[in-house]
């Protein structure tokens, strides 16, 4: 299938770089073309290619664009500056029977987001949503001279972004501005908000903080239907939200809600954006743009992905579309570029924060887990449901028929499930991801071949979380990054020298994940080098050497040891997944890049034989249960998990000899 075509125009704009970073956070196959009249557009060099166009207010300016969308086969077009709106609605339909798709709105909609004065008096036919809003004729008319009326704000009437604001006192003050102006009542804060007195404050000094304002993004199919909303609480400077706290605000949507089917009768399609504030009397509205805004990329990186849900909605795509949603613990901060934070990343973030009213603060957090159906994530899946700092699990499972495990034929209660397919299709919503584990892997026993594919899924992976700048990523490694040729016990401290494929491709994750951190200081990583993991599961493993000489004892055949002076490092992999939750609950400050994982207590294999079977109930003749080769030479494997222990003042729950009993009753029970 050919890549989807997609143009954005005004390239330069705040608006197009959001257009741009939105579509970077999609798993679609997505070519992008920049259209703009610089060729120092910042976004152009985002862009797959460029076309230099004259500017919207050139004569020729859309048969240019309609010619330069034909020669690209653009797909769809999105427009990045409201001065081209109107313009591109009244040709719509040529654009249309050329197969080029633009989801905005119909011209009566637009001509009313542009006249403040008609939105006043349109919208606020039944309960006045919107601000009163005067001409300077109507002022002046004797009825209007009203006192109480004033201190009103003045902006140009078919402005956009807040621009032009002034404070007007009186009628004089009125009569001094020229232009087409629209003169507002003030929407101030409600008096419980904590922003009240700074506003107040500054607007007796005559002037006007862009605080506490609620910004409602709604995106409407092609077809009138809605395809999400997002509000957040922002605090502007200039025009330009550089605070962005997502907030629960449900008398806003309430008034959104009543004001909607009329808005979509006019033509309303694609992305609108509405400002204003919860007041004592409730919602007023100042400001209506039918367009994606300055902070549609950050709204992308908290789950909100619109410029994608409209690809989906525009090209009517076979895959089932994912409902908008917005991720609560995410908060965006913009400066030059867009950032996402845990809003728990900081003290002092999390306690401006909790005073914005509506924001949700009690949500816990989503993990993400990959390898959902192996060995240690069906442990890690169960650890993490139980952990209180937890809401949502999901997990991803290329093979979710393997499932069927010994003890559990379903799949584990209360996490949601997807097969590896909807991490590719997009139907996985990874902006909602505030933690991954990811614990995919191949094996050892694999080939070259499966395990470059199992690198090349860590590093779509990685790529994935850092686009979204998602909090925090868990991996797990493996004890074989260290090698043979260095004496245990390993520490964290010590050089890697991986000596096999599988050990190369773990050494190769964790150098990836690295950069990670690297790259964004605000997202913590840790790669979990892991030492042999045994023990009960719904998804046993027989091949591992302790369940092995269980499995012998059992059934009353000889335990074949190779050598037998060799020491081992194990861990129940119960204890491992015990590790993997309580590092989610662990603030991000206290983790270390690397940790070592294992029960601390390397065994040689003949002890560990001559264990199994007396947890097999074998107390006497050893010699008569055990062949052992003597002549067969192997390294000795160790961890030292002293990081780990005061790191996370953690200790194994599960000694050698308890494990040996659960693997022992989980087998007679299955009847191996």
């Amino acid at each position: 299938m050919n890549p989807i075509r997609i143009a954005v125009t005004c390239i330069g704009s705040g608006v197009a770089q959001s257009i741009i970073d939105s579509i970077k956070l999609s798993n679609l196959d997505i070519y992008t073309i920049g259209l703009g009249s610089t060729p120092y557009a910042f976004a152009a060099y985002d862009c797959d290619e460029n076309i230099l166009l004259p500017t919207v207010y050139n004569n020729n300016y859309i048969d240019q664009l309609f010619s330069a969308c034909i020669n690209a086969n653009v797909d769809i077009l999105l427009p990045g500056h409201d001065d081209e709106l109107l313009l591109l609605s009244d040709h719509l339909q040529t654009f249309e029977t050329a197969g080029i798709h633009i989801p905005i709105s119909h011209r009566a909609l637009l001509e009313l987001c542009r006249d403040k004065g008609r939105m006043s008096t349109q919208l606020n036919t039944g309960t006045p949503y919107y601000v009163n809003s005067y001409s300077k004729n109507q002022l002046l008319n004797s009825k209007t001279n009203e006192p109480n009326i004033f201190p009103l704000i003045a902006k140009p009437n078919a402005g956009f972004a807040s621009r032009g604001l002034s404070v007007v006192r009186s009628l004089d003050d009125v009569i001094a501005l020229d232009g087409d102006m629209v003169f507002q009542e003030i929407a101030y804060p409600h008096p419980d908000s904590p922003e009240y007195g700074k506003f107040v404050s500054a607007l007796n000094k005559n002037q006007v903080l862009q605080l506490d304002e609620l910004s409602l993004q709604v995106v409407i199919g092609r077809h009138g239907n809605e395809l999400g909303r997002f509000a957040s609480c922002n605090r502007l400077h200039n025009g330009v939200p550089i605070e962005i706290v997502p907030v629960d605000a449900p008398a806003a949507w309430t008034a959104i809600d009543e004001l909607l089917p009329t808005l979509i009768d006019l033509g309303l399609r694609g992305p609108l954006n509405l400002q204003g504030r919860l007041t004592e009397h409730g919602l007023k509205l100042f400001e209506m743009n039918a367009r994606f805004t300055g902070i549609t990329g950050l709204r992308a990186m908290c789950g909100f992905n619109e410029v994608e849900a409209l690809i989906y909605d525009t090209l009517e795509l076979s895959v089932p579309p994912r409902h908008l949603a917005q991720n609560h613990r995410k908060i965006g901060i913009r400066q030059y570029k867009n950032r996402v934070v845990d809003f728990k990343h900081t003290t002092i973030l999390e306690s401006a924060v909790r005073q914005v009213a509506g924001f949700p603060a009690d949500h816990g957090q989503t993990v993400l887990v990959t390898g959902a159906n192996s060995y240690l994530g069906r442990a890690t899946i169960d650890a993490l449901l139980d952990n209180p700092d937890v809401s949502r699990v999901i997990g991803l499972a290329r093979d979710i028929d393997r499932f069927n495990g010994i003890d559990s034929p379903e799949l584990p209660a209360g996490a949601d499930i997807y097969p590896i397919s909807a991490y590719y299709d997009g139907t996985l919503n990874f902006g909602d991801i505030d933690i991954v584990c990811h614990l995919a892997s191949s094996r050892p026993v694999h080939s070259q071949q499966e395990i470059a594919n199992s690198l090349a899924f860590s590093q779509q992976l990685i790529r994935s979380a850092h686009q979204h700048h998602t909090p925090r990523f868990i991996y797990a490694s493996s004890q074989s990054v260290y090698g043979t040729k260095q004496p245990p016990l390993w520490r964290e401290s010590q050089a890697p020298a991986p000596e096999s494929a599988y050990a190369m491709a773990k050494y190769s994750t964790e150098l990836m994940l690295e950069q990670i951190q690297a790259l964004n200081p605000s997202c913590q990583t840790t790669s979990l080098r892991i030492s042999r993991l045994f023990g009960p599961s719904p998804v046993f493993r027989l091949d591992e050497l302790p369940h092995k000489f269980v499995a012998s004892a059992l059934n009353q055949k000889p335990l074949t040891v190779m050598g037998g002076e060799q020491t081992m490092d194990f861990i129940d992999v119960r204890d491992a997944a015990t590790v993997i939750s309580t590092l989610v609950s662990t603030p991000h400050r206290q983790w270390q890049p690397v940790l070592n994982v294992s029960a601390g207590q390397p065994i040689s294999i003949l002890d560990l034989a001559k264990q199994a079977l007396e947890v097999a109930g074998h107390n006497t003749g050893f010699e008569h249960w055990i062949n052992q080769d003597l002549s067969f030479q192997a390294p000795n494997f160790g961890l030292d998990i002293s990081l780990l222990s005061e790191t996370l003042n953690w200790r194994p729950t599960y000694d050698i000899r308890a494990t040996l009993n659960a693997i022992f009753q989980q087998l007679r029970q299955a009847g191996s």
